[in-house]
C-alpha cells in the first residue's frame, strides 16, 4: 500500500496526530461510529479528530483515544508536541496597524495614553483601558462600517502581541492573552464582513491559540461558535456543524446561558443540512440547559462584559443585552433567540 502520509520532518505534529488516529482505528477494524461508542463520543468527534487542521482536539478525546487504540501515549505525546507547535506559532503573529490609533472624533484613544504612561510591558492599568476600549469595539460593531471600526482593533492587537513578547507573571500573561483571543474574535468577523475569508480564519486560529494559553474553555467554546457563523451564513453548513461540535467539546466548564447558544446554533445548522433527528435533539440538549439558568453566568470576565450588537450583512446573529450576556459576539452566552 502506498504511503500517503507527508514526510514526518516536515509534517505539523497537529497532522501526525490526526493520520496516527486515523491510521490506528483501521488497524483495529473499527469504523468512526463504532470507535466513538466504544469511548462515549459521537461519529463526528471522531471524524474530527482524524481532519489535520489547525484546533486540535480535546485533551479528554485524545486520552480517550489513546487508551482505546492502545496507542501507549503516543496519541498524548503527538497533542503535546502540536499544542507546543501552536503557541510557537502564536508569538510569530503581528497583525499590521498604523502608528496611531485614533477615534472617530480624532483624539487619542485612552488605551493608547494609559499604556503610554504606564509602558513596562504591559500594566493592570493598562489592560484594564484595554479591556473598556475592547468593549467599545463591540459596542460600535454594529453602527461602524468595518474599514472604519479595522484600525482601532487592528492597532490593539498589534500592541497586545508586543506585550506577549515580553516576560510576563502568569496571571498577566493569561488575562493578555485573553484579550488577544477577544480582539482577534472580533477580528474575524470583520474579516468576515469584507468577504475576506482565509484572512477571517486566520484571525480566528490566533483566538482559538490565544484561549488555549489563557487556559480559558469558556474562551474556546465562543470562539468556535462564532466561528461558525461565516460557514453557516455562506451556506457551508457542515463546516457550520463540525465547529459547533467543537464548541460542544469545550464547553463542559461554560454556563448553561454560553452552552445553549451552542446548543440552539447547532440545531439551526442540522436543520439547514435537513438533519431533523440531530436537529431536534440539539434543540432538546438547548433547553435542558436554558432550564438550568437560575444564576448570573460566571463566564470569562471580559467576555461577560461585552457584546456585538445586532449582525452586519447576515454574518452574526441578533445580540442581547449586555445586562445578561457575557460574550463579545453573536450573543456571546446568550442561546439564539
Amino acid at each position: 500500500m502506498t504511503d500517503h502520509h507527508p514526510p514526518e520532518a516536515h509534517t505539523p505534529a497537529a497532522t501526525r496526530l490526526a493520520h496516527t488516529i486515523k491510521e490506528l482505528r483501521e488497524q483495529a477494524k473499527l469504523s468512526q461510529n463504532q470507535l466513538g461508542k466504544r469511548i462515549g463520543y459521537t461519529r463526528q468527534y471522531i471524524s474530527l479528530a482524524e481532519r489535520p487542521n489547525h484546533n486540535l482536539p480535546s485533551l479528554d478525546l485524545v486520552r480517550a483515544l489513546d487508551h482505546a487504540l492502545n496507542a501507549r501515549g503516543r496519541l498524548l505525546t503527538l497533542r503535546e508536541q502540536a499544542k507546543t507547535e501552536q503557541q510557537k506559532r502564536r508569538r510569530g503573529v503581528r497583525p499590521t496597524a498604523p502608528p496611531r490609533i485614533r477615534s472617530e472624533a480624532g483624539e487619542v484613544d485612552p488605551w493608547l495614553l494609559a499604556d503610554a504612561l504606564t509602558r513596562s510591558g504591559i500594566t493592570a492599568t493598562a489592560l484594564d483601558h484595554m479591556e473598556r476600549a475592547a468593549f467599545l469595539y463591540a459596542q460600535r460593531y454594529p453602527s461602524i462600517p468595518p474599514n472604519a471600526l479595522w484600525p482601532s482593533v487592528s492597532g490593539q492587537i498589534a500592541r497586545v502581541n508586543e506585550a506577549l513578547s515580553h516576560p510576563q507573571p502568569r496571571r498577566v500573561r493569561r488575562r493578555v492573552a485573553s484579550l488577544l483571543a477577544v480582539l482577534t474574535g472580533i477580528a474575524g468577523n470583520l474579516c468576515l464582513d469584507l468577504n475576506q475569508y482565509d484572512r477571517a480564519d486566520g484571525y480566528f486560529d490566533v483566538a482559538g491559540l490565544a484561549a488555549l494559553e489563557a487556559e480559558s474553555s469558556d474562551l474556546a467554546t465562543w470562539i468556535f461558535a462564532v466561528r461558525s457563523l461565516g460557514p453557516y451564513f455562506t451556506g457551508d453548513y457542515r463546516s457550520a456543524v463540525e465547529l459547533l461540535v467543537r464548541a460542544e467539546l469545550e464547553s463542559a466548564s461554560s454556563s448553561p446561558r454560553r452552552r445553549a447558544w451552542v446548543s440552539a446554533l447547532l440545531a439551526r445548522a442540522h436543520a439547514a443540512m435537513g438533519d431533523t433527528h440531530a436537529s431536534l435533539r440539539a434543540l432538546d440538549t438547548a433547553r435542558r440547559h436554558v432550564e438550568a439558568i437560575n444564576t448570573p453566568p460566571p463566564g470569562h470576565r471580559l467576555l461577560r462584559r461585552c457584546s456585538l450588537g445586532r449582525p452586519r450583512r447576515h454574518h452574526l446573529p441578533p445580540a442581547a443585552s449586555n445586562s445578561t450576556g457575557h460574550g463579545v459576539a453573536a450573543h456571546g452566552a446568550q442561546p439564539a433567540r
